[in-house]
């Protein structure tokens, strides 16, 4: 390690890297901050794109940095899709002559210590908390007569994974310091160069040019989806209770933030199910926010936990958007495949809801499914079409990330059908006649529709369906869908035209980079005229 003869009582040092487009990483900002309040010199590291095989300067420059902060520890935090990214950075890292151990955690460290192990020095699986607490208190974290004694460390020995016990869950989570919207000791990747972030690069570089607030209020998921990391994490820490801050803390930590960033226009609230909490919790919160913070917010919500007394106290404290699961329309899918307690009638009954409302709503539905049958595609397209308009559908395609119920079925059964996540683009799903379909389900009504589906159960494989379907899908992409996303963020806006004029710019970006990976080659070509990435 760099500058490895100094005393064993200095402050320690660790460098921590996302790898993640999105400047709101809530969970790595928040153990930048538990070091920083255990006085440890703690620096939050944003790389976003490393430019692939191209992007040996970025890394080379990031390398530098590193070596430069003289760490004790380096902390990178990853998804399953920035696995290669990592695996290059780390070694970038080892090339530019970086003695202290990299460690690596986040979700796919959790699911896949073993992949993850190959290629850093160190993994923490689970939370972090404890673990990078541990590593970070008495350097040099990589002796290992150290190693047995930190909870969650896993670690190659002669090639064999060895893995140490679990620390227990953190059940106080108003005890844990709460991050800055622009946080402390904070450079990113900026024009080639590592540049201390400020407000300006901050807003530049995070999404809705930073007016968007996001946290967390609670940990954990009531539901173990076997295609979800939380059914990972449910069978780790045998457990699937849902620990909660208090309504105190939320407020006291938003109050903060809007205080500190006077820009702000949405609280993103990123809770796998903020209404997991019961009515009069949920009363309480809305009370409060509607008289101490008043901004619109955004939350995400498994259907059978909204009810009508949650959705009436929401609008009213200014409930902006909500996202649902729908997953699939097909009831034997979401039960027998998915291991979902949330089925067609529970996504209905809550979609009505908030038509009702009017609150904007996200949709998510999973394609490129190998264990759903064409009949139950088609309950999800009729599922779709019984769902209120307007709402804006969510396709995904299907990834198995290992260590999930799914990814082990799917290697017993369906072995050929098998993808790693690790490449997985999963917002670019398949172009079958089926999912145009489901795509156009979301779209199209009822009666629109119906002779296209006739013609498919009919002869799927005919001209006449082919050039129906055509038609269809331009009908839908060129009309339907943006006037679509513009009814939707209508009613974001309580159906104020002048102030949703105002806002459509904003979603236009994002919205419109989705919008256009459905379309598969499409997407690739318009690439070349700067409208999308």
């Amino acid at each position: 390690m760099t500058g490895g003869g100094r005393e064993a009582t200095m402050r320690p040092r660790v460098v921590l890297i996302s790898l993640q487009e999105d400047l709101e990483v809530i969970g790595l900002k928040g153990l930048h901050y538990d070091l920083r309040s255990r006085d440890v010199d703690a620096t939050l590291l944003y790389v976003r794109g490393d430019g692939g095989d191209g992007g040996a300067a970025v890394r080379a420059r990031v390398a530098d940095f590193v070596r430069e902060r003289e760490p004790h520890l380096v902390g990178l935090s990853l998804m399953s899709p920035e696995f290669f990214r990592a695996a290059r950075l780390t070694r970038e890292l080892k090339q530019a002559g970086l003695d202290a151990p990299v460690v690596w955690g986040g979700f796919h460290a959790t699911v896949a210590p073993e992949q993850c192990a190959a290629e850093a020095d160190l993994v923490c699986v689970g939370e972090g908390e404890v673990c990078l607490r541990e590593l970070a208190a008495a350097p040099p974290a990589w002796d290992p007569a150290r190693r047995p004694t930190i909870p969650n460390l896993a670690w190659l020995d002669d090639g064999a994974l060895r893995r140490n016990e679990l620390a227990p869950l953190l059940t106080d989570l108003d005890a844990l310091p709460v991050p800055e919207h622009i946080p402390a000791d904070a450079f990113i990747v900026d024009g080639g160069e590592v540049r201390r972030v400020d407000r300006r690069l901050f807003h530049r570089h995070a999404r809705y040019q930073g007016t968007l607030y996001s946290l967390t209020s609670s940990r954990g998921c009531p539901f173990a989806c076997a295609y979800c990391c939380n059914s990972s994490l449910s069978r780790l820490y045998n457990t699937r209770k849902v620990r909660q801050r208090s309504v105190a803390s939320l407020l006291a930590e938003l109050e903060r933030t809007r205080r500190d960033n006077p820009e702000l226009e949405y609280i993103n609230v990123q809770d796998d199910c903020f209404l997991v909490r019961n009515e009069a919790t949920i009363r309480e919160f809305c009370d409060e926010y509607r008289a101490r913070i008043g901004l619109p917010f955004i939350l995400r919500c498994i259907p059978t936990f909204l009810t009508r007394g949650k959705m009436a106290a929401l609008k009213g404290a200014g409930l902006s958007w909500i996202m649902l699961g729908l997953q699939s329309g097909s009831d034997r899918v979401c039960r027998e495949v998915y291991s979902r307690r949330s089925g067609r009638e529970d996504f209905l009954r809550a979609a009505r809801l908030v038509n009702e409302f009017r609150v904007a709503a996200y949709y998510d539905i999973i394609l490129d499914n190998p264990f759903e049958t064409p009949e139950d595609q088609l309950e999800t397209v009729e599922t779709l079409l019984d769902t209120p308009r307007p709402y804006y559908p969510q396709f995904f395609s299907l990834a198995f990330y290992p260590g999930s119920e799914l990814y082990e079925r799917t290697l017993r059964e369906k072995p050929e059908a098998m993808e790693d996540c690790r490449e997985k683009d999963f917002i670019a799903v398949r172009q079958t006649p089926l999912n145009s379909l489901t795509r156009l389900a979301g779209y199209l009504d009822r009666r629109t529709l119906a002779p296209l589906l006739r013609l498919y159960r009919r002869a799927p494989e005919s001209a006449a369906f082919r050039g129906g379907l055509l038609a269809a899908r331009l009908y839908s992409a060129l009309l339907v869908e943006p006037i679509t996303y513009f009814r939707v963020i209508r009613d974001s806006q309580d159906g104020d035209l002048v102030k949703t004029a105002q806002v459509v710019p904003n979603y236009f970006r994002e919205g419109f980079r989705r919008y256009m990976k459905q379309y598969g080659r499409l997407s690739r070509v318009l690439a070349f005229t700067g409208l999308v990435d």
